[in-house]
């Protein structure tokens, strides 16, 4: 799968999984969901608290064309068929990559520890 066939809001939300990831939290507290108005979002869930992060619109898709679309995108990165390029490519023009810094210091607000920052106070 080229970076062209990967919806942007998609390529966002591929770019903050890794940077979420990057920061120390576990696949297993990321999830992904698509609000009413086409909002994709990646939702953090862990410490027995909740971020929200919006990551585009996709104005043209339903719920059920998203998660057909999404499990596509999904199955083509598992499947290493994006390729190195173009995942280096969707990670640093994505916000969370450009400004993580701000990502962490968010997430710290909502009281949620970065588990990174805390290996290496160790």
């Amino acid at each position: 799968m080229k970076y062209v066939d990967i919806p942007e809001p998609m390529r966002n939300a591929l770019g903050t999984h890794e940077m979420l990831r990057r920061l120390g939290f576990a696949s297993d507290d990321i999830y992904w969901d698509m609000r009413v108005d086409g909002m994709m979002q990646i939702v953090l869930k862990t410490q027995g608290k909740q971020f929200v992060i919006d990551v585009g619109v996709l104005p043209d898709m339903t719920y059920e064309q998203w998660q057909e679309r999404w499990k596509v995108v999904m199955a083509a990165l598992l499947a290493k068929q994006i390729s190195a390029a173009d995942y280096a490519r969707l990670l640093s023009e994505c916000e969370s990559y450009r400004f993580t810094s701000e990502l962490a210091q968010a997430i710290a607000r909502k009281g949620i520890r970065i588990p990174a920052a805390q290996r290496r106070k160790n």
